[in-house]
């Protein structure tokens, strides 16, 4: 029997069948006991609503919460091992986007489900979907969603009114591409009440626009990291990890937040002078360090760093900003106590 065939059967025992972000109807079984999670977003969501025991296998950028660290790590982007994902018979593999990943684990008969948070307003449906999937109370997803908005209420107001209004380069790839305000890093810098260099009112010609495929693809050097830390996005689909991803629209127009600008731009660093940021936010998963940001050329010239307002975020502090899951008021934090350290030094 192929693959298609078992799902089939599936359908006809009666089975529940749900659509995922892709559309699709995905047939699951009535109680979902083995899950594969192929993102590290989906990863901690499961385990947040207690149901980590389910977990078999994850990709290998999940590594919250603790006890995920001794399951099988079964790749990364377009590097899944789908036999080994497979050969763990789970009633359902979560992965963040769909592609051939997705579609040659179908034909081995394993149910997949694509879902694709991307903003932090869906991070509550994200929750309330998965708790249906794994046949958990919605009271327990609705009071975990409550808890993150308290704690981001919380960080907010905490925040010192003497940062308020700063402008901020928010940069996720040296290339470099910028975060804007569609991405769920702009959405943090927001709500803390800062401000992000790009508006979308700005003249972007000073800086180098991604051409179609670059758009498209997402994928600049360093890029790859990034989309992996984020949300383990698999190859061949449009996600929340690529420039397109959050906005589906090319690198000029829109109003801040709206759709129709895309999550990053890439900008010539010759841009950052023109704009003279208030702090640099950097990106650092390869733990360059400071010397690699004083290194770029003219970059001595941004008062920024001449001032010392910058903060580097690698490690477990990246992981914490960039993915769209329950530990979105851990993010806020990281970018809370950045700025606090930074107003000590004046």
């Amino acid at each position: 029997m192929d693959g298609q065939a078992r799902l089939d059967d599936r359908a006809q025992a009666g089975d529940r069948a749900l659509k995922d972000d892709r559309g699709m109807t995905v047939t699951l079984p009535a109680r979902v006991r083995r899950v594969v999670s192929l993102s590290p977003a989906l990863t901690e969501s499961v385990c947040v609503l207690q149901a980590c025991d389910r977990l078999m296998g994850v990709d290998r950028f999940s590594n919250w919460p603790a006890q995920v660290a001794t399951l099988p790590k079964l790749g990364s982007l377009g590097s899944f091992n789908v036999e080994s994902v497979a050969a763990l018979q789970p009633d359902v593999v979560l992965m963040a986007s769909g592609g051939v990943v997705a579609d040659r684990l179908q034909k081995l008969g394993v149910a997949v489900l694509v879902l694709s948070p991307r903003r932090q307003a869906d991070v509550a449906p994200l929750l309330q979907r998965l708790a249906r999937v794994l046949d958990l109370p919605q009271a327990r997803a609705d009071a975990v969603w409550a808890g993150i908005r308290t704690q981001l209420d919380a960080v907010a107001a905490s925040m010192p009114p003497a940062a308020r209004g700063w402008r901020v380069w928010l940069e996720v790839d040296p290339a470099p591409w910028v975060a804007t305000p569609s991405s769920l890093l702009g959405e943090t810098l927001a709500g803390l009440g800062l401000a992000n260099v790009i508006s979308g009112d700005e003249d972007m010609t000073a800086g180098e626009q991604p051409g179609k495929d670059a758009r498209r693809d997402g994928h600049a050097d360093g890029r790859a990291d990034m989309d992996a830390r984020q949300n383990g996005h698999a190859e061949g689909g449009t996600d929340a990890g690529t420039p397109d991803g959050e906005g589906h629209a090319g690198a000029s127009g829109g109003s801040p937040g709206s759709h129709t600008m895309p999550a990053y731009l890439q900008v010539s660093r010759e841009w950052a002078l023109q704009v003279q940021p208030d702090v640099l936010m950097i990106s650092d998963p390869q733990q360059q360090g400071l010397a690699a940001v004083r290194a770029r050329p003219g970059w001595q010239r941004l008062k920024a760093l001449q001032q010392g307002r910058v903060c580097l975020f690698g490690g477990d502090a990246l992981d914490v900003l960039v993915r769209p899951g329950p530990r979105l008021a851990e993010g806020a934090q990281q970018m809370r106590d950045c700025v606090v350290r930074l107003l000590k030094r004046r």
